[in-house]
């Protein structure tokens, strides 16, 4: 923030007003959350960028046929460019993929971590494996 150059980052609630000035951040980046796009809006300056990672359908994809986590909309990025669109002007929209190795405590975290963790069954684990499959979206604010 440019009041002090001790601070790069905050976590605040979103569904609140964030406690920063209107039109002092240059980004506002947004991993799995909710979005308040005008809030987000209200916090950038013109021309700031907001970044939104949003999972794809394949997304961890061997926790879900385990029954240990709710499906993703395949959608999903389309959802988000279509709702930031009074806003923001989108830049990029770029495909990440990977293949993560899991153990007992890491399958544990990741259903733990989201609406997975009040929702779905939980089942054996028997994946060793599964992928990491998201879309970081990229947008500039009008």
């Amino acid at each position: 923030m440019r009041s002090s150059p001790d601070v790069d980052g905050l976590v605040a609630d979103t569904w609140r007003p964030l406690p920063v000035r209107s039109h002092s951040a240059d980004a506002v980046l947004d991993v799995f959350a909710p979005r308040n796009l005008p809030e987000f809006h209200r916090v950038l300056r013109p021309g700031g960028t907001l970044a939104v990672v949003v999972p794809r359908a394949d997304h961890l994809a061997s926790l879900r046929a385990e029954g240990t986590m709710l499906d993703i909309p395949s959608d999903k990025a389309d959802d988000v460019i279509a709702a930031a669109e009074p806003l923001y002007a989108p830049l990029t929209r770029e495909h990440v993929s990977y293949e993560l190795a899991l153990d007992d405590a890491l399958r544990a975290a990741l259903a733990g971590m989201g609406p997975s963790a009040r929702h779905a069954a939980t089942a054996p684990a028997d994946a060793a494996a599964t992928t990491v499959s998201v879309d970081v979206l990229t947008f500039s604010a009008r």
